[in-house]
């Protein structure tokens, strides 16, 4: 079975040789029981190791079943040990956090059957062993008799041909040792037993065969009782299933808690951070954007873009749905127009504020000074506490105080004032932004159409011709489907009531015309009596009629982005499906290439973030997994080679990362709710989407592959026994 030939083990440390064992020749065949003799330092337990392949030799061969092995590669001896070999060491290797059932189990997972075939092998074992009445306690607790015993299990459930024992009843009382002793000669009745011993008294009444060590030779090859020639079988194994490496690497996860609770907080770390650190990147994206000055645009959110038909026809139903449909397209607003519309509010001594309006179903935020409003005339306003309008007047009273509203670059004013009964503060607002009810908000769409439209009065033989605003007043005073007219603008027309005016409004996309009976003439002195409020244009009209009047199908909508970052491509595809489009964040007074040095930046910022995390985590990781050495070794000398141990610690940290990111997502949800309050994360909320979060889970796997692939090379590169020894 076993042959060596003037074989020696040498070692090299530190420049200084020495000598194992020098020149042995003997013989090992199937069912003897060797008893290998000698005092401390004599070279037996070096001998068996190289027996059983835990360690290489230096000279002479080796013959495995006739084979030479002088060429075997660690992988080869790997090979060999799986076959052949199971080994019972005097401090049992067992793992200690493992119970006596997962012990046993470990070997035959190991050899590729599941967890499911295993469980009668282990318990038929056990029972053999006299250890089915412990099997579920955690080896740590167990005697040295007891663990030795489960070591003895654990080699039988390899079912080797060869069981090879190093001191097995060095640490056992006499009874005890005994007992070990009789449980082996009992099963080399069809295997190779070798055991090195320095008692030979105990183990005299079994051996087959006594070979002598001392001073690394040997010195005495002695046959003691005959035994049968027996055919050597190897070890019948597979490949160890992808289900029943998941169930170790579940284990091991788990099986020692602060270890556990160690790793898992470095990839908590690592998430928030990564988190933290892209939504960083994107709020200053954003900020950068929110900067920039905009002509138009008062919704200058960056993934707005403004869309309409190459061939200016009414944008359908059917085109929305269509829209809508698109991927990336997160939102769609009809009447967009809305939301770039600015006002202007005067009160106390003819101050004026301006700003951005909102309908009040659009505010999201809270309350900071005052209260919502309750009916049509107030609204809230939405400011930076430091703004230069607010530092300097809010002393003197423009919050809860009422005020006209203007729409800017309009002739019109809201016909009743309104008050601000309600402040919010947001430190990131570069102006003021107005919410205000629907009566103001339809005045406010009624003044931008009139705006929109150039308009022709026909009264009588009097023609005048103007913007919209300029000509068209808004009053509720005035009945539906009448006019009134201001006598002050349309000179030397007198007796007027009862004719028909005529309004030609013509836009960009439509022109209509319609008849209005006039049925009260007024100057600008008597305006506010009739029309409740000062007017200088040349006609006023029911806000229902303007609308009616003026109010087109929908010829623009604005789209907005789920992923600002891939806003180019949807473009292209709007534009592929017959759209004009272009993005609002593009027509702002901020170059591309400060831009593209902007994100590059935050991107060398993001990967400097990665390389710092990475080696303070490997640090970290590399001790948890290193205080772990003598389980990998324990696998190896199990059968295991060195590639299963590189993937129990892929998925070993791969689950880790993976429950890491679980809980912080769970952070981030129970933070969302409200329920605890992490100011990091609730800031990092707002600009984090779906494939952010996916990003940063690539990252983080991806990190810990990296992390167990560097430590699997520095922890396996040596020899089995040398992992085992810590030389690393």
């Amino acid at each position: 079975m076993i042959k060596l030939d003037k074989v020696s083990k040498i070692y090299y440390n530190n420049g200084v040789i020495g000598t194992g064992f020098t020149k042995v020749s003997t013989e090992f065949k199937m069912g003897e029981f060797v008893a290998i003799l000698g005092e401390s330092g004599s070279g037996k337990s070096t001998l068996l190791n190289v027996i059983s392949g835990l360690d290489s030799y230096e000279e002479g061969e080796m013959y495995i079943n006739g084979e030479e092995t002088s060429h075997y590669a660690e992988e080869d001896f790997e090979e060999y040990r799986r076959k052949y070999v199971a080994n019972i060491f005097q401090a049992f290797n067992l793992v200690n956090s493992y119970s006596v059932r997962q012990n046993v189990e470990l070997v035959l997972l190991i050899n590729g059957n599941s967890s499911k075939e295993s469980k009668k092998s282990v318990d038929a074992i056990l029972k053999k062993v006299g250890l089915w009445e412990l099997r579920n306690k955690k080896v740590s607790k167990l005697s040295g008799g007891q663990k030795q015993r489960v070591a003895i299990a654990r080699a039988l459930a390899k079912e080797t041909p060869i069981i090879v024992a190093d001191e097995p009843t060095g640490n056992l009382d006499q009874a005890s040792a005994k007992a070990i002793f009789e449980l082996l000669n009992e099963i080399s009745k069809d295997k190779l037993v070798i055991v090195v011993t320095h008692n030979f008294d105990q183990i005299e009444p079994y051996a087959t065969r006594i070979l002598r060590m001392h001073d690394g030779k040997l010195i005495e090859d002695k046959k003691v009782r005959k035994t049968d020639v027996i055919e050597a079988k190897e070890s019948n194994y597979k490949k160890m299933n992808l289900a029943s490496k998941l169930l170790l690497s579940f284990r091991n996860a788990f099986n020692v808690l602060p270890k556990f609770l160690i790793t898992l907080a470095v990839f908590i770390i690592i998430t928030i951070t990564l988190l933290g650190e892209y939504a960083s990147f994107k709020n200053d994206e954003y900020n950068e954007f929110a900067n920039t000055v905009y002509d138009v645009f008062n919704d200058t959110a960056p993934e707005r873009i403004i869309v309409n038909k190459k061939d200016k026809s009414i944008i359908s139903n059917e085109d929305i749905k269509n829209v809508k449909n698109i991927d990336n397209v997160a939102d769609l607003k009809v009447n967009d127009y809305l939301y770039d519309l600015s006002i202007e509010m005067n009160f106390k001594d003819d101050y004026y504020v301006a700003g951005a309006v909102m309908p009040i179903s659009n505010f999201k935020a809270n309350i900071d000074e005052g209260r919502m409003p309750e009916n049509e005339n107030e609204i809230v306003v939405v400011t930076n506490k430091d703004h230069f309008d607010v530092s300097q007047f809010y002393l003197e009273g423009w919050f809860n105080v009422s005020g006209n509203l203007y729409l800017m670059n309009s002739g019109n004013s809201y016909a009743e004032s309104v008050k601000v009964v309600g402040i919010s503060y947001d430190d990131k607002a570069m102006d003021h932004t107005f919410y205000v009810g629907k009566k103001v908000m339809d005045y406010i769409e009624n003044a931008y159409l009139l705006n929109c439209n150039d308009v022709v009065l026909k009264l009588k033989q009097t023609r005048i011709q103007g913007n919209g605003s300029s000509l068209i007043g808004i009053s509720a005073k005035v009945p539906v489907g009448e006019v009134y007219v201001n006598l002050d603008s349309i000179n030397g027309v007198t007796d007027i009531n009862g004719e028909n005016l005529n309004i030609e409004a013509t836009s960009i996309y439509n022109k209509v015309s319609k008849d209005f009976k006039v049925t009260k003439t007024y100057t600008s002195e008597s305006a506010k009596k009739h029309i409740g409020s000062e007017n200088y244009n040349a006609i006023v009209l029911n806000p229902k009629d303007i609308v009616e009047l003026l109010e087109s199908d929908v010829y623009q909508m604005s789209v907005y982005a789920k992923d600002v970052d891939s806003m180019d491509n949807l473009i292209e595809e709007l534009k592929n499906k017959g759209y004009n489009a272009f993005a609002v964040k593009d027509t702002g007074y901020v170059s591309n290439e400060l831009l593209a040095i902007f994100r590059v930046m935050n991107y060398f910022a993001i990967a400097f973030v990665i390389f710092v995390l990475f080696g303070v985590s490997y640090y970290i990781i590399y001790l948890v997994l290193k205080s772990r050495v003598t389980y990998f070794a324990v696998v190896r000398m199990l059968g295991g080679n060195v590639k299963l141990n590189k993937q129990l610690v892929n998925i070993e940290l791969f689950i880790d990362a993976t429950i890491g990111f679980i809980i912080t997502l769970l952070l981030i949800f129970l933070t969302h709710a409200n329920v605890i309050h992490i100011e990091a994360l609730k800031n990092a909320i707002s600009f984090l989407k779906v494939q952010h979060f996916i990003i940063v889970y690539l990252i983080l796997v991806i990190m810990s592959q990296l992390l167990a692939r560097k430590y699997a090379r520095k922890i396996f590169k040596d020899s089995m026994i040398t992992t085992y020894n810590m030389e690393v």
